[in-house]
């Protein structure tokens, strides 16, 4: 008995669902396409051929895969389209390979607005926005009640508008928040916000203040004995407000119009014999850490 009922067939699904179809008294009952081993045809049509659509493995329709004008979808774009999980402000509106026709909105960063745009229901991109309210919450908030960082300010550009971390990424000294469904660049660390809150007679009074790290970058602070911008080799961490990456932002800062002491035009250290690390300038000039300049004569007289 067990050997008779483990040599009866194993119908396929697909088939099993096609004998069901022909016995039934339904007139115009789907009929399911099946291949020749008995798995479901990836694009089934209704019996009048005017609708098609994509099936799984289990033969379950595909959601907006279904056409309404007898073409047939391209089902295999359609089994690897995902929905995308994440919200991006970036990148062109893309329909998808689906076959539906839904109102969505993603943000057009040539015009700095979200506009509206037609997505099949499968695959696209994170520029994509079911109404336009959340397309410009995340990528073009309102200018007026911008959101504010819980310590210091947000950044913005120099034309005064706050920057989106959700199309670009935050500089060094801030990270990315998201406060109040927008997402910007709040300081990270107790020397951006004393930047920010400190006036800049108060930052340009400071001291040269190297910090305990070991790094030797390039920066400039302003003297205020001689009333000159001067350079520095800042650790890479800590310091004060009186830290400047470009002289013309020294200059700004502090009201300077002129730089009058040579500047490095090279800022990666060089070491050589185990001397201390030093830059050389075009000028054949070599700066030390400790802030000497010597000049490529003298220096050869002490080689």
């Amino acid at each position: 008995l067990l050997q008779s009922v483990s040599q009866i067939p194993i119908i396929p699904e697909c088939e099993r669902r096609r004998v069901n179809a022909a016995s039934s008294t339904i007139r115009g009952a789907f009929v399911p396409a099946c291949t020749s081993q008995g798995a479901f045809e990836k694009v089934q049509c209704e019996p009048d051929g005017r609708q098609c659509f994509c099936v799984d493995s289990r033969g379950i329709e595909i959601p907006n895969s279904r056409t309404r004008n007898g073409q047939k979808p391209d089902c295999d774009s359609i089994q690897s389209a995902t929905v995308p999980k994440t919200k991006e402000c970036v990148g062109a509106a893309l329909r998808g390979p689906c076959s539906a026709s839904m109102n969505r909105w993603y943000y057009d960063e040539q015009e700095a607005k979200c506009r509206r745009f037609t997505y099949s229901g499968c695959g696209g991109n994170g520029n994509n926005y079911e109404t336009e309210d959340a397309c410009t919450q995340r990528c073009a908030p309102p200018p007026m009640g911008l959101p504010k960082c819980e310590k210091g300010e947000s950044l913005k550009t120099k034309l005064g508008v706050t920057v989106n971390c959700a199309k670009s990424d935050c500089p060094s000294g801030y990270k990315c928040s998201i406060v109040q469904q927008t997402s910007v660049c709040c300081p990270e660390n107790d020397k951006i916000i004393g930047l920010q809150t400190s006036n800049p007679s108060d930052v340009c009074s400071m001291p040269k203040e190297r910090g305990p790290c070991d790094k030797y970058e390039l920066r400039f602070y302003f003297n205020a004995e001689v009333k000159e911008c001067k350079y520095f080799f800042w650790g890479g961490c800590e310091g004060n407000g009186n830290n400047f990456e470009k002289v013309e932002e020294c200059e700004s800062a502090c009201g300077i119009a002129k730089v009058k002491e040579s500047l490095p035009t090279s800022t990666r250290p060089t070491t050589a014999n185990n001397r201390q690390p030093h830059f050389r300038t075009t000028q054949g000039i070599r700066i030390t850490p400790g802030g000497g300049v010597r000049n490529e004569e003298t220096l050869a007289q002490e080689r």
